[in-house]
C-alpha cells in the first residue's frame, strides 16, 4: 500500500514558564493545511478541521482559543499537530499541482497577568517538531495512524525530548493572515451501525443507514501490530461488496481508506484528524493479526458527522411522509457538504463550485444560520477571481472549451483553492450577484450588497459584453436534468421561445424560470404557468427540470394553483420523482435522478449533491409561505402566503429570523384551513389568506383582529386565522 509509506503529520511543542497569577491567556494560531492545538497534554476545544480552506497565498485564518483555565503556574508546554489538508493536497487533480507548499505553523499566546503585565509565547526557532502517529494524512484518500507511534506525553512536560527536532522556519503562506470569518467545524452528531455481515472474502462492511460526512470512530481490542484497515463507500451493489464507484474512484484514483496499526495493550480507541470522508458503509479488513474477540461487532465502529457548526434556524414537517423525508434528505445533504467551503459533494470533488453553491443558498438560510458561511464564500470568490492570463473557458456546453485570457476580478468555475476549472460560465459565476444579494434580502444588512458592489458591476458588465441582444447563449445550462434537451439556437428571450414562430418550445425549466425571475411580461405568467402545468401532466407527472429549474418548477405551480399537479408529482413512485429516490434506498440528495431501468450496482454519481435539495426552499417559502418582501428586506415585513396542496392536511413551520421566530402553520379541518401564525417584535406581516377569510383571533388579546380580506396587516404576535377553502 503506497499510502502507507507517505509523509506524516508531525508534532510541534514549546514548553515556557508562568510565574505569576493570570488574568487571560488567548492562543492565535494558524496551521497550514489543518491543525490541532494542544495545552499540557490535552486537545483545545472541541473544534475540527481548522482552520477552514481558503486561497492560501491570498489570505489564511488563525483561530483563537482561550486557553486561561489550562495554564498554572510554573512549567506549562503547547503543542500541535499539524497536518496537509488541502493547504498540501498533492495526491488528487494531478501531483503537487494543488500543493502550495509543506504544512507550517504560526501561533502566538498572549498571557495577560492579574497585575496588568503581559507576556507572549510565539512560533520561533526554540520550537521542536517530530513526527507522530499519523503516518500519513490526505482529505481525499484518508488517514494511516501507527498506535505504537503515539506519546501520550509528547504535549506535556514530562515528554522524554531526546528524539525531538529543532524547526525549521519557512516562508510565510503569503497574503493576508486574518480572523477565521465563520463557525468551526466540530462533530455534531453520532451515528451507530445499524447492521454487520461478512463477505466471502473475510471482510466486514457495517451500515450506517444513513448517508453521512466526518468519519468512523474505531473501537478494537486486537492482537500487536494488527492492521484494521477500512474503506468508505456511498452505496454496495446486489453482491454485497461496496460500490467505490460513486465516490468518484475514476477520477480521484483512491478509495477513501483510514489505516490504523493496532498497539495491542487492550481496548483502543482512535479516530482521524486531518480526513473526512461521504459513506453510508464501510468495509473492515483485518491483517497482520486477529481481533480478540475474532468476530467484530456493532460498536467497533460508530459513525462520526463533521461539518461547519451552523445552528438550526428552521423547522419543517407535515403529514406527507414524502415531503418529510425530503426535508430531511436535504439537511444531511447540505451539511455533509459545508467543511469550511460549500462544495458540490463531499467525497469525489470537495470543491466550491460557484454554480451549484448559488443554488442552495435560499435553503440554507432559511434552515440555518449560514450568513457567515456565505459571507466567506463570496469572499473566497473574490480572491480566487485575482487569477489573470490564460485560463479555461467554456462556450455554448459543458464539451466546448478554448483557452483565453480572463482579466482579473472574473470570478471562477471553482473557489478557493488552485483547482479552478477555468473562468466561470454566466450561469455558474452569477454566484457573485446571487449570493450577495439572497443574503441582503434575508439578513436586510446592506453591507453584503456594498462590499460586493464593485464585483457585481464588473461580472454584469462582463455578461452585457458576451451578450446577443442581450441574450447569453453560452454556459452550462439546466444541469442533471433528467432528460437533456437544449435550445441549438438561441434570439431574444420574447421571441425566442414565446413567439409565434419561435424556433424553440419552452421546457419545464424555461417556463418555471421565465415567470419566477421575472424575465417574462406579468401579463403573461398565467398563461405559461398554465403551459408548465400540462407540460407535467404529459410527463406523466415528473418533473423534468435540471438543478435551475427545480426550485423555480414547485414555486411557480404552487403560486398559481396547481395544488394537484404538485400532489401528484410528491405522490409518483416512478422516475424521475422524490419518492422514486427515496425507494431506491436514498437518504441524501443524488446527483442525477436515477431511472427505473437502471441498475444501480451500476450508478457511478454522487449520492450526495446539495444542489438537488436546493428546491426544498420551496417548504418554507412555499408550503409555509414565510417569504422576505424585497424593499424591507431582513424580514421586517413579512409576506406570508401558504400554499394549501391537495392530500395534505397540514404543515408545521418555524424560521428564526433576524427580527426573532416566525410561525406559520396550518392545517384543515373539514372544508376550513386553521392557520397560526407568529410575527416577532418589531416586524410586520402581509397576509395572502389561501380561500376565503372568516375570521383572524390574536392570541392573549380581548381587542378583535381588524382585517381586509384582500390586503390584512398583522402587527407582532400570535395569531389563529380561519379561512374557508
Amino acid at each position: 500500500n503506497d499510502f502507507l509509506n507517505q509523509k506524516a503529520a508531525v508534532w510541534l511543542r514549546k514548553s515556557f514558564n508562568v510565574e505569576k497569577e493570570i488574568q487571560q491567556a488567548i492562543l492565535y494560531s494558524c496551521g497550514l493545511g489543518l491543525h490541532e492545538p494542544w495545552v499540557n497534554g490535552q486537545k483545545i476545544g472541541d473544534e475540527v478541521l481548522q482552520p477552514a480552506q481558503t486561497d492560501y497565498d491570498r489570505r489564511s485564518f488563525y483561530v483563537a482559543n482561550n486557553i486561561t483555565t489550562e495554564l498554572k503556574k510554573g512549567e506549562n508546554t503547547l503543542g500541535v499537530w499539524l497536518g496537509d489538508g488541502f493547504y498540501n493536497q498533492d495526491r488528487v487533480w494531478g501531483p503537487k499541482g494543488l500543493s502550495y507548499g509543506q504544512p507550517k505553523l504560526i501561533a502566538q499566546l498572549e498571557i495577560t497577568f492579574k497585575d496588568g503585565s503581559t507576556k507572549v509565547i510565539s512560533t520561533d526557532n526554540t520550537w521542536l517538531a517530530k513526527p507522530s502517529a499519523i503516518t500519513a494524512s490526505n482529505v481525499y484518500a484518508g488517514e494511516n495512524y501507527n498506535a505504537n507511534l503515539y506519546s501520550p506525553l509528547w504535549a506535556s512536560n514530562t515528554e522524554n525530548l531526546s528524539d525531538w527536532l529543532p524547526i525549521s522556519i519557512l516562508k510565510p503562506a503569503g497574503g493576508q493572515l486574518i480572523a477565521q470569518e465563520l463557525p468551526p467545524c466540530r462533530v455534531t452528531k453520532t451515528v451507530s451501525t445499524k447492521n454487520i455481515y461478512q463477505l466471502p472474502n473475510g471482510k466486514y462492511v457495517f451500515d450506517f443507514g444513513q448517508n453521512l460526512v466526518g468519519w468512523a470512530k474505531l473501537k478494537v481490542n486486537a492482537a500487536p501490530n494488527t492492521l484494521i484497515t477500512i474503506r468508505f463507500a456511498e452505496d454496495k451493489m446486489s453482491t454485497g461488496e461496496l460500490n467505490f464507484q460513486t465516490s468518484g474512484v475514476n477520477a480521484t484514483k483512491v478509495i477513501q481508506t483510514d489505516n490504523y496499526i493496532c498497539k495491542g495493550n487492550g481496548e483502543e480507541i482512535w479516530e482521524p484528524k486531518f480526513s473526512n470522508h461521504g459513506f453510508r458503509y464501510a468495509e473492515v479488513s483485518i491483517s497482520n493479526g486477529t481481533l480478540k474477540n475474532n468476530t467484530p461487532t456493532k460498536d467497533m465502529l460508530t459513525g462520526k458527522v463533521v461539518h461547519t457548526d451552523m445552528p438550526i434556524t428552521g423547522t419543517f414537517s407535515s403529514s406527507n411522509p414524502t415531503l418529510n423525508k425530503a426535508f430531511d434528505m436535504a439537511y444531511w445533504t447540505q451539511i455533509g457538504s459545508v467543511l469550511g467551503v460549500p462544495v458540490d459533494c463531499p467525497i469525489r470533488e470537495r470543491c466550491g463550485w460557484t454554480g451549484d453553491a448559488h443554488l442552495t443558498v435560499p435553503y440554507t438560510l432559511y434552515n440555518f444560520d449560514a450568513a457567515t458561511m456565505w459571507n466567506k464564500y463570496v469572499n473566497d470568490i473574490k480572491t480566487a477571481s485575482e487569477t489573470t492570463g490564460k485560463t479555461l473557458h467554456f462556450g455554448e456546453n459543458f464539451m466546448d472549451r478554448s483557452i483565453k485570457i480572463k482579466s482579473a476580478g472574473l470570478p471562477t468555475m471553482i473557489v478557493p483553492g488552485k483547482r479552478t476549472s477555468g473562468a466561470a460560465s454566466p450561469d455558474w459565476g452569477s454566484a457573485i450577484v446571487f449570493i450577495p444579494w439572497d443574503l441582503y434580502q434575508f439578513t436586510g444588512d446592506v453591507r453584503y450588497l456594498k462590499n460586493n458592489y464593485s464585483s457585481i458591476k464588473q461580472w454584469s458588465e462582463h455578461l452585457i459584453s458576451l451578450s446577443e441582444n442581450d441574450l447569453l447563449k453560452i454556459g452550462l445550462g439546466d444541469w442533471c436534468k433528467p432528460i437533456l434537451s437544449n435550445p441549438d439556437n438561441l434570439r431574444p428571450f420574447t421571441t425566442t421561445f414565446y413567439s409565434d414562430d419561435s424556433a424553440y418550445k419552452p421546457d419545464q425549466t424555461v417556463n418555471a424560470i421565465a415567470i419566477e425571475w421575472n424575465v417574462l411580461a406579468p401579463e403573461l405568467h398565467s398563461n405559461i404557468a398554465q403551459k408548465l402545468n400540462q407540460q407535467v401532466i404529459d410527463a406523466d407527472y415528473h418533473f423534468m427540470t435540471g438543478v435551475f429549474g427545480m426550485p423555480s418548477l414547485w414555486s411557480v405551480l404552487g403560486k398559481h394553483g396547481y395544488h394537484t399537479t404538485i400532489a401528484k408529482m410528491l405522490a409518483n413512485k416512478t422516475s424521475p420523482s422524490i419518492q422514486n429516490l427515496i425507494d431506491k434506498g436514498g437518504t441524501t440528495f443524488w446527483e442525477v435522478f436515477p431511472l427505473d431501468s437502471q441498475n444501480l450496482d451500476e450508478y457511478e454519481r454522487s449520492m450526495s449533491h446539495p444542489f438537488q435539495g436546493a428546491f426544498v426552499s420551496w417548504f418554507y417559502n412555499g408550503l409555509a409561505g414565510i417569504n422576505p418582501v424585497a424593499d424591507n428586506p431582513g424580514f421586517k415585513i413579512i409576506h406570508l402566503a401558504p400554499q394549501i396542496i391537495d392530500n395534505l392536511d397540514w404543515v408545521t413551520c418555524t424560521y428564526n429570523s433576524p427580527m426573532g421566530k416566525i410561525e406559520s402553520s396550518w392545517k384543515r379541518e373539514q372544508n376550513q384551513l386553521i392557520w397560526t401564525v407568529e410575527i416577532p417584535a418589531g416586524a410586520k406581516a402581509q397576509l395572502k389568506v389561501p380561500g376565503t377569510l372568516v375570521n383572524i383571533e390574536k392570541r392573549n388579546s380581548t381587542t378583535p383582529v381588524s382585517y381586509e380580506l384582500e390586503n390584512t396587516v398583522l402587527e407582532a404576535g400570535q395569531y389563529k386565522i380561519i379561512a374557508n377553502l
